[in-house]
Protein backbone atom coordinates (compact mmCIF):
# COMPACT_ATOMS: atom_id res chain seq x y z
CA UNK A 1 0.00 0.00 0.00
CA UNK A 2 1.10 3.52 -0.88
CA UNK A 3 2.03 5.95 1.89
CA UNK A 4 -0.80 8.29 1.00
CA UNK A 5 -3.25 5.01 1.17
CA UNK A 6 -1.40 4.38 4.60
CA UNK A 7 -1.95 7.80 5.81
CA UNK A 8 -6.01 7.99 4.87
CA UNK A 9 -6.04 4.91 6.17
CA UNK A 10 -5.30 5.99 9.56
CA UNK A 11 -7.05 9.58 9.59
CA UNK A 12 -10.02 7.44 8.81
CA UNK A 13 -9.37 5.42 12.19
CA UNK A 14 -8.37 8.63 14.12
CA UNK A 15 -11.52 10.10 12.82
CA UNK A 16 -13.86 7.43 14.02
CA UNK A 17 -12.45 7.64 17.31
CA UNK A 18 -12.50 11.24 17.42
CA UNK A 19 -16.33 10.61 16.89
CA UNK A 20 -16.89 7.68 19.16
CA UNK A 21 -15.42 9.53 21.51
CA UNK A 22 -17.58 12.83 21.14
CA UNK A 23 -21.00 10.40 21.37
CA UNK A 24 -19.95 9.36 24.84
CA UNK A 25 -18.83 13.21 26.18
CA UNK A 26 -22.40 13.77 24.84
CA UNK A 27 -23.62 10.99 26.85
CA UNK A 28 -22.05 11.36 30.05
CA UNK A 29 -25.38 12.71 31.52
CA UNK A 30 -27.90 9.81 30.26
CA UNK A 31 -28.32 6.71 33.06
CA UNK A 32 -27.27 3.56 31.80
CA UNK A 33 -25.57 4.82 28.51
CA UNK A 34 -22.86 2.50 27.43
CA UNK A 35 -19.88 3.99 25.63
CA UNK A 36 -18.47 2.48 22.60
CA UNK A 37 -14.97 1.37 22.25
CA UNK A 38 -12.63 1.76 19.24
CA UNK A 39 -10.17 -0.87 18.24
CA UNK A 40 -7.89 -0.83 15.54
CA UNK A 41 -6.21 -3.46 14.02
CA UNK A 42 -3.76 -3.82 11.40
CA UNK A 43 -4.60 -4.68 7.71
CA UNK A 44 -2.48 -7.31 5.57
CA UNK A 45 -2.27 -4.56 3.31
CA UNK A 46 -0.62 -2.49 5.81
CA UNK A 47 -3.91 -0.16 6.46
CA UNK A 48 -5.71 0.04 9.46
CA UNK A 49 -8.80 -1.61 10.19
CA UNK A 50 -11.11 -0.12 12.84
CA UNK A 51 -14.08 -1.79 15.20
CA UNK A 52 -16.54 -0.28 17.52
CA UNK A 53 -18.33 -2.24 19.97
CA UNK A 54 -20.48 -1.47 23.19
CA UNK A 55 -19.00 -1.72 26.45
CA UNK A 56 -21.16 -3.79 28.85
CA UNK A 57 -24.64 -2.23 29.81
CA UNK A 58 -24.00 -1.64 33.67
CA UNK A 59 -27.29 -1.96 35.72
CA UNK A 60 -26.16 -0.70 38.47
CA UNK A 61 -24.61 2.61 36.75
CA UNK A 62 -28.09 2.72 35.61
CA UNK A 63 -30.11 2.20 38.75
CA UNK A 64 -28.40 4.72 40.29
CA UNK A 65 -28.70 7.71 37.28
CA UNK A 66 -25.30 7.57 35.97
CA UNK A 67 -23.43 6.87 32.69
CA UNK A 68 -20.64 4.47 31.92
CA UNK A 69 -18.48 7.38 30.36
CA UNK A 70 -15.67 8.04 31.67
CA UNK A 71 -14.35 11.42 30.85
CA UNK A 72 -10.53 10.76 31.89
CA UNK A 73 -10.68 8.25 29.42
CA UNK A 74 -12.29 9.92 26.72
CA UNK A 75 -9.61 12.64 27.40
CA UNK A 76 -7.01 10.27 26.17
CA UNK A 77 -8.90 8.65 23.94
CA UNK A 78 -9.57 11.91 22.00
CA UNK A 79 -6.04 12.96 22.92
CA UNK A 80 -4.43 10.07 21.06
CA UNK A 81 -6.55 9.97 18.05
CA UNK A 82 -5.83 14.01 17.54
CA UNK A 83 -1.90 12.75 17.93
CA UNK A 84 -2.66 9.97 15.57
CA UNK A 85 -4.21 12.90 13.35
CA UNK A 86 -1.26 14.84 12.82
CA UNK A 87 1.45 12.19 12.97
CA UNK A 88 -0.61 10.85 9.33
CA UNK A 89 -1.20 14.48 8.05
CA UNK A 90 2.81 14.26 8.26
CA UNK A 91 2.81 11.36 6.22
CA UNK A 92 0.92 12.95 3.77
CA UNK A 93 2.85 16.31 3.63
CA UNK A 94 6.42 13.51 3.55
CA UNK A 95 4.58 11.77 0.25
CA UNK A 96 3.46 14.99 -1.27
CA UNK A 97 7.06 16.64 -0.98
CA UNK A 98 8.53 13.29 -2.53
CA UNK A 99 6.34 13.15 -5.40
CA UNK A 100 7.21 17.12 -6.30
CA UNK A 101 10.95 16.24 -6.20
CA UNK A 102 10.34 13.09 -8.23
CA UNK A 103 8.22 15.27 -10.83
CA UNK A 104 10.82 18.07 -10.70
CA UNK A 105 13.87 15.76 -11.71
CA UNK A 106 12.01 15.27 -15.09
CA UNK A 107 11.71 19.46 -15.85
CA UNK A 108 15.28 20.02 -15.02
CA UNK A 109 17.30 20.97 -18.44
CA UNK A 110 19.58 18.62 -19.60
CA UNK A 111 23.52 19.58 -19.39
Amino acid sequence: MRPMNLALSGIDAATTQLASSASNVANVETPGYAPSRVDAQDRADGGVRVTISREAFDKASAAAGQSGTDLVTETVNRSAALAAYRANLRVIGAADDAAKAVASLGRRSPR
